[in-house]
């Protein structure tokens, strides 16, 4: 088992000593609730409108215009953010956090889920401490391709198949873990599930006619050196502090969007 932080519970949006628990003995929690189901929805439409409606000025063409908008956009950098997300993490990692990166998801009618992979076999941070977020814009069930997990993975490492370029990093051996060991994480709009980046995970198909909607986003602590020459990164990246200080300046820091 892991050891946990020492870190004092926040009574309105915090964790119980349970949950992280939990979170430090399988390597994951939720469902967490972050906002109302109305507020998810509400966020969904206006977060979309913002990828075509605004240019996205912080990358290369050969990235996905859906990353990183928390950087331009005061509404995704205000959502990621919200107390309902930030209070919790800060109970399981300490006082001080900082946010490095985040996507705006869509799963299409009919599109295949992603293999079981550690998110840690291509991380670009040193060490590999983050908590990654995937928080839940239109219903989040089995039908529509949710989160499945495998509780206690987190503790090893698990080979991975070799595998080139952006879209394909490679995915985890089946002859390494147990597949029927997994939990599928189901969530209502507003909701979230946080994990750790040695976690097993998969996401499912979407075997239903709608788009499934998700936006995630990742934090860690200030000891934390996110590697901007990884391939999986880029050159002007900057974290942004969202809770306490920076107190290690290990990485280039901006301040969040103003609109």
């Amino acid at each position: 088992m892991s050891s946990q932080p020492d870190v004092e519970a926040n009574e309105e949006y915090g964790l119980s000593d349970k949950q992280v628990k939990q979170f430090y003995e399988e390597g994951y929690l939720g469902p967490l609730k972050a906002c109302s189901p109305e507020a998810a929805r509400e966020f969904r439409e206006k977060a979309w409108d913002v990828l075509d409606t605004k240019e996205h000025p912080l990358q290369d063409a050969d990235v996905s215009s859906r990353h990183d908008r928390h950087r331009d956009s005061r509404l995704v950098y205000d959502f990621v953010t919200q107390p309902g997300i930030v209070e919790k993490i800060s109970d399981l990692y300490g006082p001080n956090l900082l946010l490095w990166t985040s996507h705006l998801w869509e799963k299409g009618p009919g599109e295949e889920g992603v293999p079981w992979h550690q998110e840690q076999h291509f991380s670009a941070i040193e060490p590999p401490i983050t908590a990654t977020l995937d928080l839940a814009l239109h219903p989040y069930d089995e039908e529509s391709g949710c989160f499945q997990v495998i509780p206690g993975s987190h503790e090893g490492y698990i080979p991975h198949t070799e595998a080139s370029g952006a879209e394909s990093q490679g995915y985890a051996d089946p002859d390494h873990f147990d597949e029927s060991e997994a939990v599928s994480v189901e969530l209502e709009p507003g909701e979230f599930l946080v994990y750790n980046s040695r976690l097993l995970h998969q996401t499912l198909d979407n075997d239903t006619d709608e788009p499934r909607r998700t936006v995630s986003c990742r934090m860690t602590t200030p000891l934390v050196n996110v590697q901007t020459d990884s391939p999986i990164m880029y050159d002007d990246h900057e974290a942004i502090v969202v809770k306490g200080e920076d107190w290690h300046g290990l990485n280039a820091t901006t301040e969040p969007p103003q609109e």
